[in-house]
């Protein structure tokens, strides 16, 4: 192959990658966040996103790549409808649950997606990010819009 071909060969790889990169774009929806603290881990998951990839208190589910709830102590009826509403129209679901109690069980039965927050340690973005990865069936695209899932996605690759 001489280096016209190969040129072209590269430019043509580009171009497609870039074309793949923006389809990937579109079908990621938003992350939405809810529920208790929902405006500060928002800001926190939403630190460099693009304007409206991460929603809080979003209205509708609807649409979401995957809703975030976070929770203290047990769920209560609106976390519950929140969860159920997502389910309805299969939007995964991850769990945040502020200060859990000693004889607390995880919600598995709401969602696998679950991370606990414990008191004074803030919100464990990583993990947070692990859950959201594994919920999403679209993560890297979901990841190419908000930052701070960046390097759970990419296994920690820059």
């Amino acid at each position: 192959m001489n280096a016209a071909a190969a040129r072209a060969a590269l430019l043509e790889g580009k171009d497609l990658l870039a074309a793949l990169r923006a389809e990937s774009r579109r079908r990621a929806g938003p992350l939405g966040v809810s529920g208790v603290l929902a405006e500060q881990l928002a800001r926190e998951l939403g630190a460099g996103a693009e304007p409206g990839a991460v929603v809080v208190e979003p209205r509708s589910v609807r649409g979401l790549e995957v809703l975030v709830r976070i929770v203290a102590g047990d769920p209560n009826e609106q976390d519950l409808a929140a969860v159920a509403e997502a389910d309805d129209v299969l939007v995964p679901v991850v769990l945040v649950q502020l200060w859990p109690q000693e004889d607390w069980t995880r919600p598995f039965v709401l969602t696998p997606f679950v991370v606990e927050c414990r008191p004074g340690a803030g919100f464990p973005l990583g993990e947070i990010a692990a859950r959201i990865a594994d919920a999403s069936e679209a993560a890297a695209a979901l990841a190419a819009r908000v930052p701070a899932l960046r390097g759970t996605v990419t296994g920690g690759v820059a």
